[in-house]
C-alpha cells in the first residue's frame, strides 16, 4: 500500500481510511531534482513550531490558520507563534475561507464551520467519507469526498448539503474553481483523468492529465494537476480542457497552489523529496526547487509570500520568493 498525499485524507490507495502516522524518512531527491534557482533563491523568513501533524493552511481574517491532523485542532498563528487553538472533528486537513467563516474538511465525514473572530465551531455539517478539500465558489461551499466518490454542495446560509454529485470511477481529490467551472483531482491509482464540472448542472467531463492527478490549482489561464504517479505537473487550458504541457516536478508532487502575484506562479510541495517546486505560470517552466521541512504537505499564498506545512516535523514555514 502507498501513502497518499498527507492531506485532507491520509488514506491508502485501496480506498480504506487510515489514521495519519508520521511519515517515514523521505528519500533524497535525485541529483536531477537538486535545489536550484534561476534568479535569487527564495528564503524562509519565519518558522513556527506547531507540534502534531500540521496539514492544511490558509491566510485569512488577519491570521494564518493551520490544521493539526493528529490533534484534531485548528491553530491560529500571529506574530510567528500559535495564539489560539480550536478543537475540531477528527483528522482535519484542507481548509478555506469564505462567507465570514473558515471551512475545515475532516476525515471524519464532517465539514466544520469556524468563526475566525471567536474560534468557535458554528456548525458541523455531515458530508461524505474521507473529505479532501473545500472551495468557496458560485454561491456555495463545495467539498470533495474521496472514498464516497462524491462532491457535496453546501448552502452557507443554511449550513446544509443541498446536493451530492457523484464522481463515477474517480476518487474525488483536490478542487479549484476557474473559468466558470469546478476542476476536481483524481486520487485513483493507475488513472490519468481528472474532472471538470459545471456548477449549475453538475454535468461532468473527464479530462486527461498525468498518472494519479490528485491535486489541482489554477493560474495563468491554466489548470495545473500534480501527478503523483510519475512526479510531474500537467498544464491544462482552462477554456478547452486540453493538456498543453507536462513538466517534471519532483518525486511526489502533492497539493499545489497558485501565488497570484504580478507574474503568477504555481508552488508545489513534494512530500517525499522534501522540496518546494516553483513554476512560472506564464511560461510553464520550473524556476526554482528549494528544500522544505520534513513531509511538506500543503502550500498557500499570503500576499507575496507562501506558507507551507511540514507534516513530518510539526512546523509551518513562511517563504519569501526570490526575485526572478
Amino acid at each position: 500500500m502507498r501513502r497518499t498525499a498527507l492531506l485532507a485524507l491520509l488514506v491508502f490507495s485501496c480506498g480504506t481510511s487510515a489514521a495519519p502516522a508520521a511519515p517515514a524518512t523521505s528519500p533524497a531527491a535525485p541529483s536531477s531534482l537538486a535545489p536550484f534557482a534561476l534568479g535569487l533563491p527564495s528564503t524562509v523568513v519565519e518558522k513556527v513550531t506547531t507540534g502534531g501533524e500540521p496539514c492544511g493552511v490558509v491566510a485569512a481574517a488577519g491570521s494564518v490558520w493551520v490544521t493539526d491532523a493528529e490533534g484534531a485542532r485548528l491553530l491560529r498563528i500571529r506574530g510567528g507563534r500559535v495564539v489560539a487553538t480550536t478543537k475540531v472533528d477528527a483528522t482535519p486537513c484542507e481548509l478555506t475561507y469564505g462567507y465570514g467563516s473558515l471551512w475545515v474538511a475532516t476525515q471524519s465525514g464532517r465539514l466544520d464551520r469556524v468563526d475566525p473572530k471567536t474560534g468557535r465551531v458554528l456548525a458541523r455539517i455531515a458530508v461524505g467519507e474521507t473529505s479532501y478539500e473545500p472551495v468557496v465558489a458560485f454561491g456555495f461551499v463545495w467539498v470533495t469526498n474521496r472514498n464516497s466518490a462524491t462532491v457535496s454542495k453546501i448552502d452557507p446560509a443554511r449550513n446544509r448539503v443541498v446536493a451530492t454529485v457523484s464522481t463515477p470511477f474517480v476518487n474525488a481529490g483536490g478542487i479549484v474553481a476557474a473559468a466558470g467551472w469546478l476542476w476536481i483531482g483524481n486520487d485513483s491509482s493507475n488513472d490519468t483523468t481528472f474532472l471538470r464540472m459545471n456548477p449549475r448542472t453538475s454535468a461532468i467531463a473527464r479530462l486527461t492529465a498525468g498518472p494519479l492527478p490528485a491535486f489541482v490549482a489554477a493560474a495563468g489561464g491554466s489548470v495545473w494537476t500534480a501527478n503523483q504517479g510519475d512526479g510531474t505537473v500537467s498544464r491544462v487550458d482552462e477554456r478547452t480542457g486540453k493538456a498543453l504541457a507536462t513538466l517534471v516536478a519532483g518525486v511526489s508532487p502533492v497539493n499545489l497552489a497558485a501565488l497570484p502575484v504580478a507574474s503568477p506562479e504555481v508552488w508545489v510541495p513534494d512530500d517525499k523529496a522534501n522540496l518546494l517546486i516553483r513554476i512560472d505560470a506564464g511560461t510553464g517552466t520550473v524556476i526554482e526547487r528549494m528544500l522544505a521541512g520534513s513531509g511538506p504537505a500543503v502550500v498557500a499564498p499570503d500576499g507575496t509570500d507562501v506558507w507551507v506545512t511540514n507534516f513530518g516535523d510539526g512546523t509551518v514555514w513562511r517563504v519569501r520568493p526570490g526575485p526572478r
